[in-house]
């Protein structure tokens, strides 16, 4: 059974010759959200063009400390909402991987428009990096964490898996004193959640489907007035 909606997935996913955002229109603008410090959950609220993410997300600042830096995450959060968290996240305008020892790799990111920028820990020895990609129309929380996952799994299954939640916040560029940050921007089109592969049913599920013997059949045994068992 498992193993059958796997199929019907896949099938549907091919039936709609899957294509990337350049068939609707792009957003106009990104809506994220500012915060002074990490330790600081204050929103401000922000609608950054295309051109104003891009530099936010490659402009960096030398610190002697990571916490000292501002940070950011790209959500909209609903008009009541006044503190960071995810019971106040509407929806969500990019994706964003930590990869810690790797680079970004261009060819699983293929055509899609992306940022990508080194974090303050980063150094030639222990790369890090962070991507963000930005998407064709905000993706509601209710949906986020399923298309966070797929995403990892389709885009940059090497980043940190626990970067999923929708409040997730994260610093703007900086680096250490001594370091030599880099950041990159790849032109293309957003990225249109719909298009990515459904999520291949864990390896227990398959197995349980597949291995679970089929029940014995039940056997009774009636005893015979005045019998006995023999030993």
């Amino acid at each position: 059974r498992a193993e059958h909606a796997r199929r019907e997935a896949k099938r549907r996913h091919d039936d709609n010759h899957v294509t990337r955002a350049a068939s609707s229109a792009p957003p106009d603008t990104f809506s994220i959200a500012l915060f002074s410090r990490i330790d600081r959950p204050a929103i401000e609220r922000r609608e950054a063009t295309l051109a104003e993410l891009t530099t936010l997300l490659s402009t960096f600042e030398g610190l002697t400390a990571k916490r000292e830096g501002r940070c950011w995450s790209p959500t909209r959060y609903v008009d009541s909402a006044v503190s960071r968290g995810d019971a106040g996240v509407a929806s969500l305008s990019c994706l964003v991987f930590d990869l810690d020892k790797v680079p970004p790799d261009p060819t699983r990111l293929g055509s899609l428009y992306w940022i990508a920028h080194t974090t303050w820990s980063h150094s030639t020895d222990a790369p890090r990096w962070r991507v963000v990609l930005p998407l064709s129309r905000p993706v509601p929380a209710a949906d986020w964490r399923e298309t966070w996952q797929r995403a990892h799994a389709a885009l940059c299954p090497e980043a940190d898996p626990s970067c999923k939640d929708p409040s997730r916040e994260y610093y703007l560029p900086s680096f250490r004193r001594d370091g030599v940050p880099e950041s990159t921007c790849h032109q293309g089109d957003f990225l249109e959640p719909t298009t990515l592969p459904p999520l291949s049913p864990p390896p227990h599920s398959r197995c349980h489907a597949e291995c679970t013997p089929h029940p014995l059949p039940l056997i009774r045994h009636t005893l015979e007035p005045n019998a006995t068992w023999r030993v």
